[in-house]
């Protein structure tokens, strides 16, 4: 079957963006850094970074000071109407990772208010905790700048991939998608889940921009009556 690959519009974006948002407080509690307004957003970095982090630079043992969460949008209107998807993979080139919790990293959906940049009300307002895939473990990606580390989309992901406009997915860790605070944290331990990742505007030799590669049938050909 054909394959089509997709990646985010770098800047000046036309159809789709990447980026991310957080929420940056010291000494917050978890409930106050998981469910808190966004303070932050960027669409034009060429790293993007998804992140839960503790006791960086607190005065409070057990408190929190970051969270990131990550918006990956695909112009997939190439599929056309009368397509049948059968297979995908979400891909990114991961840059760095720092693993203190043993943790890994979600496939979601979300739906930004914009198709074409990232705001901060993104952050609680367009984000979900529905697996668009198998979770990836930190420990199995190659932080290397070079190697694609590769979600094989579910049954919920593939059918969430818009053949005629928009498909929307995003990266949370897996302790903000349970909402579960790990706790055990000394003061100033800097503890954290956080990958680094290539954006659309990133700046590594060769071209490691994230991508959507999607399997798929081309609508069936519908021949036209020729009239004399």
């Amino acid at each position: 079957m054909p394959t089509l690959t997709f990646h985010p519009d770098t800047s000046m974006e036309t159809t789709s963006v990447d980026g991310q948002t957080s929420r940056l407080a010291t000494n917050s509690t978890w409930d106050s850094i998981h469910g808190g307004a966004g303070t932050h957003s960027d669409d034009d970095d060429p790293i993007n970074y998804t992140k839960t982090a503790q006791d960086y630079g607190q005065t409070t043992t057990n408190t929190w000071d970051s969270l990131i969460r990550s918006y990956l949008l695909f112009d997939t209107s190439e599929l056309g109407a009368g397509s049948t998807v059968s297979g995908a993979t979400f891909e990114i080139v991961v840059t760095a990772k720092t693993d203190s919790f043993s943790d890994h990293i979600c496939l979601v959906d979300v739906n930004p208010a914009q198709n074409t940049s990232i705001h901060v009300n993104d952050h609680i307002n367009h984000t979900s905790t529905t697996l668009q895939a198998p979770n990836v473990t930190l420990s199995s990606m190659t932080a290397n700048s070079s190697a694609y580390t590769a979600w094989t989309l579910n049954s919920t992901g593939l059918g969430n991939i818009a053949k005629t406009g928009i498909t929307k997915f995003g990266l949370r860790t897996g302790i903000d998608v349970a909402d579960s605070d790990p706790g055990g944290c000394v003061l100033h331990a800097q503890k954290r889940t956080q990958i680094g990742y290539a954006s659309a505007d990133e700046n590594i030799s060769g071209d490691k921009r994230p991508k959507l590669v999607v399997t798929y049938t081309p609508p069936p050909f519908t021949p036209r009556a020729i009239i004399f």
